[in-house]
């Protein structure tokens, strides 16, 4: 590994479940040739009236030659109350991108996840669509994709469906510096089913990443994140929507 991250969570509350996770937040780290990857590691604290304990770890690596990109991504994320177990969840993603020019290229993925107290067993994902990447100016840049996946779901009750999906994102990174050290990122999903548009799932997510110092070949950092899930149709005594607020101080090097 050339990066390694570990980050203490501030404030969170981390969620994962969602049709896919966002790549997108650490794409932009395949920027070379070769094969490199980061381990993140985080862990949330609370005592008081009660005692919560969060901790997750996630790691992912990329494989990177001229216009392909392999990409594999895993995470997994376990929290406590007063010893109580109240959040259980986790995911894997493989992803191959090969991109035909500067700006358009194709893609195909598959994820597996699954998280208890969303009532969600096991999901599977498989799908393929085409990506479009272009630099309006030097500091910003707009990604988009379109295509189609089949989601399969099975959830604790053991009830199962299996439904395409339209997958669809739209990337806006700006960054605040010459050199891509500090920027903020803009990430929408939208993911409707195909036979059913009254059926679909959003994501937003706000990122901004800001460098504290560098010391030597080590960099302190600070990322704060703002994200929303919307799901139209979620299972039985599940909420519609969640909203997260992260703050996560880093190192790498």
């Amino acid at each position: 590994m050339k990066k390694v991250i570990a980050t203490i969570i501030l404030l969170s509350n981390i969620n994962f479940s969602f049709a896919q996770v966002n790549v997108e937040a650490f794409r932009d780290s395949a920027n070379k040739n070769g094969f490199y990857g980061n381990i993140l590691g985080s862990l949330q604290l609370q005592s008081g009236n009660t005692k919560v304990t969060i901790y997750d770890f996630s790691t992912d690596l990329h494989v990177k030659l001229k216009r392909s990109h392999i990409l594999l991504k895993s995470s997994i994320s376990r929290g406590f109350q007063d010893k109580k177990l109240f959040q259980n969840s986790g995911f894997t993603h493989f992803r191959y991108t090969l991109m035909l020019h500067n700006i358009l290229g194709y893609e195909a993925f598959t994820q597996t996840e699954f998280d208890s107290f969303k009532d969600l067993k096991i999901r599977q994902l498989a799908g393929v669509g085409l990506r479009i990447e272009t630099n309006i100016i030097k500091q910003l840049n707009i990604n988009s994709g379109l295509g189609l996946m089949l989601d399969y779901e099975q959830l604790n009750n053991n009830i199962t469906s299996k439904n395409p999906r339209i997958n669809s994102y739209l990337v806006i990174k700006y960054s605040l510096d010459t050199k891509n050290k500090n920027f903020i990122s803009i990430v929408v999903y939208y993911q409707p089913l195909l036979i059913n548009y009254k059926d679909w799932r959003l994501k937003n997510e706000i990122n901004l990443k800001t460098n504290i110092t560098k010391i030597k070949n080590t960099k302190i950092f600070v990322i704060s994140s703002f994200i929303h899930h919307y799901d139209s149709k979620p299972p039985t005594n599940i909420t519609t929507d969640d909203k997260t607020l992260k703050i996560s101080l880093g190192i790498e090097w």
